[in-house]
């Protein structure tokens, strides 16, 4: 049998990390190797210097912190509450006991689909006791293009079952939290007046949820393909992901998102990527204004899914 790669394309601020801790640690499904997610499907489609670059630098970091001081250090801190609100749980880290290399393979400047493949086959090799395969969940395989799917389907099936899901939130919501972050990255923390200016034109590839969906689904075809409503997912609906693995998913773990509490958003371990997005609250006026200009994304996915989720749209 072919092991288990599933990807995960998205969509950023949806609660991607909440799911990569589901399926990793409370439920031992996937390993995603040394990181979340590296993004190399996207240097490869680009072809852009700049993610080169980034997996190089990352590959440099991962040296020089998997050693063994280093190591030693990381276990000790990690009863601490203040290292668990900046940290990831040590079994899906770098530091992991099924970590037996520093990545070179994969975090190298010359970047091929075959040393992708081969990464992901020597991980399964380290993890097949323990996992029942391997996983990326790098959120910016959403901004792939259908062609480029295409033309790397043949070799990821050729050697993985391959199973891709995606998960998604509220859209007004999830495009809120990331202007919220993206503020804060470039300094000038004023995410209404940038989130007013990106729903008046393009938006961002993580919007258009139903052109994910069928860019993947036309690829790989709906069987290998499932969409998670993150709301529907944490409010208890976990079989329709279950059967779609065929796997029993036991546990489900936090979510700072839902129900989402926007600014006063309880400060769960491990989740410092979701609590510290949103620092300005999101009221009724404002989500509808955003609604009203956002209404397509909604439509397109009731007419794309025969519905609209009930806790969507409020």
């Amino acid at each position: 049998m072919k092991p288990v790669l599933l990807l995960n394309v998205g969509t950023c601020f949806s609660a991607t990390t909440p799911l990569w801790y589901t399926l990793s640690l409370d439920n031992r499904y996937v390993h995603t190797g040394h990181v979340k997610e590296h993004g190399y499907l996207c240097g490869l489609y680009t072809k852009d210097s700049n993610y080169v670059k980034k997996l190089v630098k990352k590959g440099e970091r991962i040296k020089k912190m998997r050693n063994k001081s280093r190591m030693l250090t990381y276990m000790k801190k990690m009863d601490s509450k203040e290292f668990r609100k900046t940290h990831r749980p040590l079994v899906i880290t770098m530091w992991s006991e099924f970590i037996k290399n520093n990545g070179e393979i994969l975090f190298s400047e010359d970047i091929t689909l075959q040393k992708y493949i081969d990464y992901y086959l020597e991980h399964y090799s380290n993890v097949k006791n323990d996992y029942v395969g391997v996983a990326d969940f790098s959120n910016g395989s959403a901004e792939l293009s259908k062609k480029f799917i295409s033309d790397i389907s043949g070799k990821l099936l050729e050697n993985f079952d391959v199973k891709v899901t995606m998960i998604f939130r509220d859209p007004v919501r999830r495009l809120f939290s990331a202007a919220n972050a993206i503020s804060q990255n470039i300094g000038h923390r004023d995410p209404v007046n940038m989130i007013k200016v990106w729903v008046k034109g393009k938006m961002e590839d993580n919007v258009y949820y139903t052109d994910i969906y069928k860019k993947w689904s036309s690829v790989f075809g709906k069987e290998r393909v499932h969409m998670i409503v993150m709301e529907e997912f944490w409010a208890g609906k976990t079989q329709p992901l279950s059967n779609f693995l065929d796997f029993s998913i036991k546990n489900v773990h936090e979510n700072v998102y839902y129900p989402d509490m926007g600014v006063n958003a309880p400060h769960h371990d491990y989740l410092w990527d979701q609590w510290r997005s949103d620092i300005v609250s999101l009221d009724s006026e404002l989500y509808k204004y955003l609604y009203k200009r956002m209404s397509f994304v909604y439509d397109e996915f009731r007419e794309t899914f025969g519905y609209i989720p009930d806790m969507w749209g409020k």
